[in-house]
């Protein structure tokens, strides 16, 4: 599937970011490849829950360590969880979301959702 997105002009790329209520927080760039990316969170998905502040350094070390996770994007982790108030981190759900905003949508730009499902054959 993405080699045929790639072929299309779509840009496509890893972006890991957590979560508190709907909203997406401390993006951070993946070391894998995109295709790796995606097999990582197709066996992951369906378990993938919110985690609670007492467990966050143990899964920010396994997403580090992994290549999810960019170790440099700690401190906006730091920003957006550790030194709020916010009682747990969720990773992505089970849907892709726009690379880009809408404002910056145009030909060869990933707009709209892709499904979980719509990634399976990248």
């Amino acid at each position: 599937m993405t080699i045929s997105l790639r072929r299309r002009g779509w840009v496509l790329e890893p972006k890991f970011h957590f979560g508190y209520r709907e909203r997406g927080l401390c993006w951070s760039s993946s070391s894998l490849p995109l295709a790796d990316y995606v097999a990582y969170w197709a066996e992951r998905i369906k378990k993938a829950r919110a985690v609670p502040r007492e467990d966050w350094t143990l899964e920010l070390d396994r997403l580090i360590t992994d290549g999810v996770f960019a170790a440099s994007d700690r401190a906006q982790f730091d920003a957006d969880f550790t030194n709020t108030q916010r009682p747990h981190a969720s990773p992505p759900g089970d849907r892709a979301r726009p690379l880009l905003d809408g404002s910056r949508r145009g030909p060869g730009r990933l707009s709209g959702r892709v499904s979980r499902s719509a990634l399976a054959g990248a």
